[in-house]
């Protein structure tokens, strides 16, 4: 997030090349670790040699399960580390209600038990990815390998990331300036958020992008 990255296998054997012999920490952010487009598979970097003793995984129930607001998410690493990450946690952290904990508890059981719901979801967000793509196409946008954004470079057109949300606003097309996501490159991208967007929504996108952004 918000690129809609993805590291293979391979990737993950350059990390891990960089993380051993240099004695390195990972921190990952797993937040939307299976929501992958494509048939990719899941990759953990902590399962390759040497480095289940120096990732902590980061997880999150807000964007893979949906329950945005609920606020429940949690962190797994080596033994050693946990006793001084609860303690920061408990000084910077606010204890999520009961409620919330139980509720994202059976959520974790049913998607590990059953990938009937995750793959139903998975399957709706590649398929509203892949119509944005085409009503863009041509546009200089990236291709997301997973998650529920798409990024358009609006630099290409002479105009800043929050020239281009005002312009896509007065066509009633709702898209975020990147600018806090970076001073020197976040500026030149606007982000398309499709996490509860439906299809029948999407459709037309690519004329009121066009239009805000003077091209044919």
């Amino acid at each position: 997030m918000p690129t809609g990255g993805y590291l293979d296998r391979e990737d993950w054997h350059l990390v891990s090349e960089l993380c051993v012999p240099n004695d390195l920490l990972l921190i990952l952010d797993a937040a939307m670790e299976r929501l992958v487009f494509d048939r990719r598979g899941i990759v953990s970097p902590a399962g390759l040699p040497g480095m289940a003793e120096r990732t902590v995984i980061v997880g999150s129930s807000a964007k893979e399960l949906r329950m945005f607001g609920w606020r429940v998410g949690w962190i797994v690493g080596p033994e050693g580390l946990m006793r001084d990450i609860a303690a920061v946690s408990m000084a910077n952290v606010v204890v999520p209600v009961g409620i919330a904990q139980e509720a994202v508890a059976i959520a974790l059981e049913k998607s590990s038990i059953s990938s009937t719901s995750m793959a139903g979801y998975v399957n709706e967000l590649q398929a509203r990815r892949d119509l944005i793509l085409s009503e863009l196409e041509g546009l200089p946008v990236g291709v997301p390998a997973g998650g529920w954004c798409l990024l358009l470079r609006v630099s290409d057109f002479g105009i800043d990331g929050a020239t281009a949300s005002k312009r896509f606003l007065s066509q009633g097309v709702c898209a975020t300036s990147m600018d806090g996501w970076g001073h020197v490159h976040g500026r030149q991208y606007i982000r398309f958020v499709f996490s509860n967007e439906p299809l029948d929504r999407l459709k037309g996108l690519g004329k009121k992008v066009r239009q805000a952004l003077e091209v044919p």
